[in-house]
């Protein structure tokens, strides 16, 4: 039976009710978190927690996408990676 997707706590109820049917051996907590996760995805983008109104989209076709910056690398003393190796080969103290 598929679940209600509605944000309102009387289709909260029926969704644990119909998860506690379905698998009489789901864990009450399991079936609690479905209905609510299901709650959750159910309401408005204005109202979901932790989400800001007007947030970001994904760009469309014609939009061009954010590009991900580059990481920069650290550079490096001369040597020093073969001086460590060295030392740990030889059980020194780090």
């Amino acid at each position: 039976m598929p679940l209600v997707k509605s944000p309102s706590k009387a289709a909260v109820g029926q969704n644990i009710r119909a998860e506690l049917a379905a698998n009489p051996s789901m864990p009450t907590a399991q079936a609690v978190a479905i209905a609510l996760d299901t709650q959750r995805r159910a309401q408005a983008p204005s109202q979901a927690p932790g989400k800001p109104a007007g947030a970001s989209k994904p760009a469309g076709p014609g939009q061009p996408a954010d590009k991900p910056k580059p990481r920069q690398r650290v550079p490096q003393r001369d040597g020093a990676a073969k001086r460590l190796a060295a030392r740990i080969a030889s059980g020194g103290a780090l």
